[in-house]
């Protein structure tokens, strides 16, 4: 049985618009504009989706005057999506999406 936190962990990352929003901060630490103009979501919704990140600790910000830079968690949460994406390229692409598409 998963613990109620392994839960949230994948709760967190089991909603696609948090998942863009990290693989956008993958590539370099972004501002909430930044992240809105990106990704064509709501700045409420992008904020809302950067607190529960940062909850996760998923993410982290720096304060610069009066912008908050977003960037990723690099001791944990970078090398994670790395993989992922790694895992992805490798055989999700290849494997999960066309089986799905055979079986629809």
């Amino acid at each position: 049985m998963l613990s109620p936190a392994h839960q949230q962990f994948l709760k967190t990352l089991g909603n696609p618009k948090r998942m863009e929003l990290m693989l956008f901060l993958l590539k370099k630490p972004l501002t909430v504009t930044e992240l809105v103009e990106k990704s064509a979501m709501e700045q409420s919704t992008v904020s809302h989706h950067l607190k529960r990140l940062r909850i996760c600790q998923f993410v982290k910000s720096t304060t610069n005057g009066k912008e908050r830079i977003y960037s990723v968690n690099e001791e944990t949460a970078g090398p994670l999506f790395r993989l992922m994406n790694t895992h992805v390229d490798k055989y999700c692409q290849r494997v999960c999406c066309s089986n799905k598409k055979r079986t629809s």
